[in-house]
């Protein structure tokens, strides 16, 4: 089946790995190879400048249940947390896994982070108080 899309978004200098739509369905957030992650309006407009933090490939993007943060997993094996509103980086990176990161969601309360990683570890982070819940949950290691 051929089709004509709705929306290019061509800004990034290397491969998108991620997108993530918010819940609100007005902002489109990729992640990159280029190391940033940027937020789109949907007529293909920056909705604020990329975020430049991340030290690897951006693997993984996803927005909080609310839409006013935005998650993002690097091969620099950090997270970051963005806040939309007003475009920077919320606090310092959270750390603790050994390999990238490929994977994150938030719980639908909004207040905790999960992670998994090629280190075969899946983490659950609080990250409003920036601590590892749960290391190497049941079920999720692969060691």
């Amino acid at each position: 089946m051929d089709g004509d899309d709705i929306l290019k978004i061509s800004d990034h200098k290397a491969s998108v790995l991620s997108v993530a739509f918010n819940p609100q369905g007005t902002l489109l957030a990729s992640g990159s190879s280029d190391l940033t992650v940027r937020l789109w309006n949907l007529d293909g407009t920056a909705f604020l400048p990329a975020f430049e933090e991340h030290a690897g490939s951006v693997n993984v993007v996803a927005f909080s249940p609310d839409g006013s943060t935005v998650a993002s997993g690097s091969s620099d094996r950090t997270i970051r947390l963005w806040d939309v509103a007003e475009g920077h980086s919320l606090g310092e990176p959270i750390r603790g896994h050994r390999d990238g990161i490929q994977a994150i969601a938030f719980t639908p309360t909004g207040n905790r982070i999960v992670s998994g990683s090629i280190d075969y570890t899946a983490r659950l982070w609080d990250w409003q108080e920036v601590h590892d819940i749960a290391s190497g949950l049941p079920g999720f290691n692969a060691n």
